[in-house]
């Protein structure tokens, strides 16, 4: 939904609200055990690593196999298909939701005094718990039980609050039929005449990380719990004073998490951090492209020459993803020792470009 008003001959402002709601989502590669232990046997703690006679001996014959011997952990025979070892969804399974809300403002000036631009702004937030996988091409999607993934339903790994964008083109107003410099010499309209800039300016929040974890995951390891080991939330996750430092000798430095928010549930229990919060994010992305251009010469034979400046301040984005996707440019492992530690960034560092073009 969409309210338009014309401001003048060659200027409009606009208001819009834009909302989408998906289900029955794939989940993409979901890594969903359908035969992992229901949830509420955790209870029973030590209990579940209990040896006890086996049903399937004599049955089940495959040397490799541990369902073919005498004794078999007490958990296996508690699964909804105990025969087997696993039985993981293929990437087809659909299930997941989605939610997206957002509010945008937009300014729009056509081609006037020299002046051309686009402005806008939008607030939003989207939801999810099938977001893109953490399969080497894509940004992150885990979930801490098959049997219930709405406890990952949150924040989504795509999710960007706050994005204000502009875009425009400014001939300079000086030069042959232009406000000033009509009537100037030659050798002063060509040297400051058919002068032209243009930018991309872009400012917007930066993208949701995974939520820190633990290295190891005992319910993944012993009862076909997928994903990985977040930990219990017990403070603010993002420290007052957040930096790009290593860890400092001795222990976690500022780094871009509070280490002390974060607790190590039991070996039988699921942390109770969601696994992506809002507060912890790559760093926020401020980008301004700017082009300086000169045109010379009649209409019939003209010759532009163009400096492109791309990232013009270098101003760097930390976050993003190394080895094909395969680990965050920013350290999430909680006992690892590096916890916040920042490796690279997402974007490309000051590039300029120069060129020449010519028309007839």
């Amino acid at each position: 939904m969409d309210l338009q008003y014309k401001l003048g001959s060659h200027a409009a402002a606009e208001i819009g609200y834009t909302g989408s709601r998906g289900r029955r989502l794939m989940y993409g590669n979901p890594d969903l055990n359908a035969d992992q232990l229901p949830t509420h046997y955790l209870s029973l703690g030590n209990q579940l690593l209990n040896q006890v006679p086996n049903p399937f001996f004599g049955v089940i014959t495959d040397p490799n196999s541990p369902l073919s011997g005498q004794m078999v952990l007490s958990n296996q025979l508690l699964r909804p298909f105990p025969q087997y070892t696993y039985l993981n969804y293929t990437r087809s399974l659909p299930g997941a939701s989605s939610a997206y809300d957002a509010l945008s403002l937009k300014f729009t000036k056509q081609f006037s005094s020299g002046l051309s631009l686009i402005s806008s702004y939008v607030w939003s937030k989207a939801l999810d718990n099938g977001s893109e996988d953490f399969i080497g091409w894509a940004i992150g999607g885990l979930w801490r039980d098959s049997n219930n993934t709405k406890l990952d339903y949150g924040i989504s790994m795509h999710d960007v609050p706050q994005s204000f964008a502009t875009a425009f083109v400014y001939q300079l107003p000086y030069g042959h039929g232009k406000r000033w410099g009509s009537g100037a010499p030659a050798v002063l309209a060509g040297a400051f005449g058919d002068w032209e800039v243009s930018s991309v300016i872009r400012l917007t929040s930066g993208l949701p990380l995974l939520t820190p974890f633990f290295a190891d995951n005992p319910l993944a390891d012993n009862f076909g719990f997928p994903g990985l080991r977040f930990p219990n939330l017990v403070g603010n996750p993002k420290p007052s004073n957040q930096t790009t430092n290593p860890a400092a000798a001795g222990g976690i430095g500022p780094g871009w998490f509070n280490i002390d928010a974060f607790a190590q549930p039991g070996d039988f229990m699921l942390g109770n951090a969601p696994s992506r919060l809002t507060q912890l994010r790559e760093g926020a992305t401020k980008n301004v492209d700017l082009s300086v251009a000169k045109s010379f010469g009649p209409e019939r034979f003209k010759a532009q020459f163009r400096a492109e400046f791309l990232n013009l301040f270098n101003h760097p984005t930390y976050g993003g993803f190394y080895y094909g996707g395969w680990g965050s440019n920013i350290d999430l492992c909680i006992d690892c020792g590096q916890l916040g530690t920042v490796y690279g960034t997402r974007n490309d560092s000051r590039n300029i470009q120069l060129s020449l073009k010519l028309t007839f």
